[in-house]
């Protein structure tokens, strides 16, 4: 697909516009995005990426992970990098998540690609 300058401007203020319904209850950016007509793209967008991808995205770069208390952020730290063994624990058949087994904030250097 073939964008041009105003393309991306249009799509950049529609990602706004999802940010932004995050602040009002009730309404969601996935909302947003089926509205404005780029939910399917999200999806397929947010579909195409994988290890390799985040690994590329992260290295050499400086990236922050946040979210709620047990969704695998350090499961997927530690897919991404094994040498960093992060503790996880396992899912609660009770609430069908991660129970919150990290209790630090922590930095780490990734190596750079060149």
């Amino acid at each position: 697909m073939n964008r041009t300058f105003k393309d991306y401007s249009l799509l950049v203020l529609k990602g706004m516009g999802m940010g932004a319904a995050d602040v009002v209850p009730g309404v969601s950016g996935g909302t947003i995005a089926f509205i404005v007509g780029i939910y399917e793209e999200l999806i397929d967008s947010i579909k195409s990426i994988n290890g390799e991808s985040l690994k590329l995205l992260l290295t050499g770069k400086i990236a922050a992970f946040s979210g709620a208390s047990g969704v695998g952020k350090s499961s997927l730290l530690n897919r991404l990098f094994p040498h960093i063994h992060l503790e996880t624990g396992e899912i609660s058949q009770k609430i069908e998540r991660g129970k919150n087994t990290t209790r630090h904030v922590e930095l780490f250097t990734f190596p750079c690609r060149d």
